[in-house]
């Protein structure tokens, strides 16, 4: 039953599931209490990620995505740490489905980036996912990363990336979208339009939008690591993100952090309501956990 309702929920033709004026001041201090709780430096991804993802037999076809994104912070996000988090939000374990299921968890976050966090999903053959999502520091008006990669069924794939914007006026879409437009270019012929049964494209989405299903599962070529187009492309897409950030200067003015944060919450609320993973979450590991897990780990500004 669990494996049916899993289908659902990751069905192709329903799912879009992705995604201070100086240093005392109270914004920066919160994004820097965040980055300073608990920290533990990041030597690496096996470090990280080996032990706790084993795919119990099978293939986990996005976790080489998942260590290519931990590589490219390790390298491109300086002061990059590894956040606590408590032992029931790190992982969850469910014998649901004929093959059970379950959870994985990690939160980071660095100079620029407020707040970044991993979620690998494991259900064997019913289905697997890996989403992140990057936080700008509040001193950026710049977009959030959205990723989200799934896999379910008989080799059934979905797989989305984007900068995710916090304005959809035309002077910031150009400013911080329009220059991915060559890197999706010829991946482009191979991308899907977003349906509007969940989510509204005009609302944190950008043109840029990578939107891939297949049905080839494991032996698409075009997600093989690191050969494949859509690999490169979702590299382009990382490596872009943190080169462009990291290029930009600091807003040091209490009224555009605040704005920010009021931006980065709209999406919060926006997502929380309407992300379709919330179910599955429910389905496999219960109603007060995914309620848990939604407010403190997957939207904790809604």
């Amino acid at each position: 039953m669990a494996d049916r309702r899993l289908h659902s929920v990751f069905g192709l033709n329903g799912l879009e599931w992705l995604h201070s004026r100086s240093p005392q001041h109270g914004l920066e201090r919160e994004c820097s209490s965040r980055c300073s709780r608990s920290p533990r430096s990041v030597f690496g991804p096996d470090a990280l990620l080996g032990q706790a993802l084993t795919g119990r037999g099978h293939k986990l076809l996005y976790k080489p995505y998942m260590e290519s994104l931990l590589s490219s912070l390790s390298v491109a996000a300086p002061g990059l740490k590894c956040q606590q988090l408590d032992a029931d939000l790190r992982s969850q374990k469910s014998n649901k489905g004929q093959e059970g299921a379950e959870v994985h968890n990690w939160l980071f976050c660095s100079n620029r980036l407020r707040r970044i966090r991993f979620t690998y999903f494991d259900a064997g053959s019913a289905g697997q996912a890996f989403n992140s999502l990057l936080y700008p520091d509040y001193r950026f008006d710049y977009p959030l990363l959205g990723i989200d990669l799934l896999a379910f069924g008989k080799g059934k794939v979905l797989c989305v990336v984007d900068f995710q914007p916090l304005s959809q006026e035309a002077s910031y879409l150009e400013k911080y979208t329009a220059g991915l437009a060559p890197i999706r270019e010829e991946f482009s012929i191979f991308c899907s339009k977003m349906s509007t049964r969940i989510y509204d494209e005009n609302e944190f989405f950008s043109k840029q939008l990578i939107f891939y299903r297949s049905d080839k599962g494991a032996a698409d070529p075009l997600l093989q690591v690191p050969g494949g187009l859509f690999f490169s492309t979702y590299m382009g897409y990382i490596t872009s993100y943190l080169n462009w950030l990291h290029m930009l200067d600091p807003v040091e003015d209490l009224h555009f952090g605040t704005n920010v944060r009021s931006q980065q919450a709209n999406y919060d609320t926006y997502s929380s309501a309407r992300d379709p993973a919330i179910k599955m979450f429910t389905l496999y590991f219960g109603h007060k956990w995914s309620e848990q897990f939604t407010k403190e780990f997957l939207f904790p500004l809604a």
